[in-house]
């Protein structure tokens, strides 16, 4: 490993940031979520701060790489800055951390980043939208082949996956700067972010409608935060008192712009909640309450990983969000009729589909398997 070259800034150190260096990025092989991606010195000894981490996917250089000859070389200033992948949520988790370094280096510095796949920005919808968010104006370049960067920095992952949804204080501080700017809560506004907008082809509730209805008859706006622009998300997670959230990736977003004095209430679709997502939640200042009705869990016969459908249990929902102060002891509430849970469990399915009940998935998933290969 070189010696970490470190930025200076009026003369001082800057902890965690490194370069310039004249670099060699290579991609490396790739064994399923691992990548041996890599920045190079010229005399192949990686540079540091150039690996990423997470559920999602990882990258590490090799402790030495000399072949590779570079397709081209880019001369402007470029900080690595993460992994890029495809969704929303892991957009968030996996591509902000390292972008406190920018106030430290030169005002033209590109954004480098490893695509989690093709090298097309066209699989990335969400990277620029959240970059935008935060005034961020840097090109972004994602690399693929090898390529010659004459001046490369480096910064250490300060938010993420790396930190189970955590972030450190300089990348807090940094955030805060770059967020648009928040007036007071709004007191007595109460907003529930919906999930059914998104369809029945994703994981979902049985009978969201039904909460929806409910919840407004008590006095909540009901929202689907897809439909709205980041900054009108940013805005209406800042500004309500209450906000209860269909587990989704909007918790993600929200976990960044989340102000002391706020409530949150969670309900959960799947069980355990997802440790990033309460890592972020509990990192933050609101004050938050996981709400777990969950009744059974039923899967469509797909291999997708998110396409579970959770039916809940709607008199444990009511009393568990009026324990939390969400809901009046006085509302009006109902469960769903045996019709409205048939239909809404197999909207979006071929007429006759079997569902597969959640104890069952793995065997049936093994026995896919077994098909396929045979």
């Amino acid at each position: 490993m070189p010696t970490k070259r470190s930025v200076k800034r009026n003369g001082i150190k800057v902890e965690g940031v490194h370069g310039p260096f004249d670099a060699l990025g290579i991609r490396g092989d790739r064994l399923g979520r691992h990548s041996e991606f890599g920045l190079y010195t010229r005399e192949g000894l990686p540079i540091p701060a150039c690996d990423t981490a997470g559920n999602l996917f990882t990258s590490a250089p090799r402790a030495q790489y000399l072949s590779d000859a570079p397709v081209g070389e880019f001369v402007k200033p470029v900080l690595f800055a993460g992994l890029a992948p495809q969704q929303f949520g892991h957009v968030i988790l996996n591509s902000l951390g390292r972008l406190w370094a920018l106030q430290y280096l030169p005002p033209d510095t590109a954004l480098l980043y490893l695509p989690r796949n093709q090298a097309n920005f066209a699989h990335y919808p969400f990277l620029k939208p959240i970059l935008e968010l935060l005034s961020i104006k840097s090109r972004v370049l994602l690399h693929n082949e090898a390529m010659r960067y004459r001046s490369l920095y480096t910064s250490e992952d300060f938010f993420g996956e790396r930190h189970t949804g955590a972030m450190k204080a300089q990348m807090r501080d940094w955030l805060w700067q770059r967020l648009p700017p928040t007036g007071p809560i709004t007191k007595g506004r109460r907003v529930y972010l919906t999930r059914s907008q998104l369809g029945p082809k994703v994981g979902r509730y049985c009978n969201e409608e039904l909460i929806e209805h409910l919840l407004r008859a008590d006095g909540y706006e009901v929202v689907a935060p897809e439909r709205m622009s980041l900054p009108k998300q940013v805005a209406l997670m800042q500004d309500a008192e209450t906000l209860v959230f269909a587990e989704s990736s909007a918790l993600h977003l929200y976990g960044l712009v989340q102000r002391a004095g706020q409530r949150v209430g969670l309900i959960q679709r799947r069980n355990p909640l997802p440790q990033l997502m309460v890592g972020q939640l509990r990192d933050g200042p609101a004050d938050h309450y996981s709400i777990d009705a969950i009744s059974k869990i039923y899967w469509p016969p797909q291999r997708q990983d998110n396409t579970s459908i959770a039916t809940l249990d709607f008199d444990i929902l009511r009393d568990r969000l009026v324990a939390g102060r969400f809901l009046s002891p006085q509302a009006r509430w109902r469960e769903p009729y045996a019709p409205e849970v048939s239909a809404s469990l197999h909207a979006g399915l071929a007429p006759g589909t079997r569902l597969i009940p959640d104890q069952q998935r793995s065997d049936w998933l093994r026995a896919r398997r077994r098909k396929s290969n045979a």
